[in-house]
């Protein structure tokens, strides 16, 4: 797991680069220099990848780069979705969420992590729902436009 920070000038240049990523005038085929007659042109996983990290660059934003099959502890994975170590660990019970322990250490891998975020974020998203239908048949709730500040 390594993070990423941008200083201001990077964030310039990289605001240029996701600038270019995107012109639509343009047919854009990003290519990897390798020398000064040498180019590996990249796949479109690669270049979504580096347009991601442009992107947020661009913003000042911080990237964290973590291959699936890290293990994270505790205390990372609750920071990953937002909540306390202890009630980490009262999920990790009640979901059934697989981890290994290392002397008295749990390790939980980045993807189950991934997976019980997602899985956090549709049921609360489904208890929004329920909660909007049953305020509109009450007469509580006057719009039915949707909150862009809810996905």
């Amino acid at each position: 797991m390594s993070t990423y920070t941008v200083e201001r000038t990077e964030a310039k240049k990289a605001a240029r680069i996701f600038e270019a990523m995107n012109d639509t005038e343009v047919a854009f085929v990003p290519r990897l220099m390798i020398s000064s007659t040498e180019t590996i042109d990249l796949d479109q996983t690669l270049a979504s990848i580096l347009r991601e990290v442009a992107q947020n660059f661009s913003q000042g934003k911080a990237i964290t780069v973590v291959p699936h099959e890290t293990r994270l502890t505790t205390q990372e994975a609750a920071d990953f979705i937002g909540v306390s170590r202890p009630t980490l660990i009262k999920m990790l019970d009640e979901y059934k969420i697989p981890f290994e322990t290392i002397g008295r250490h749990r390790k939980i891998a980045f993807g189950d992590v991934q997976k019980l975020e997602g899985g956090m974020r549709a049921s609360r998203r489904a208890h929004l729902d329920r909660l909007q239908r049953l305020s509109e048949e009450s007469g509580e709730y006057e719009s039915t436009l949707p909150n862009p500040l809810i996905r």
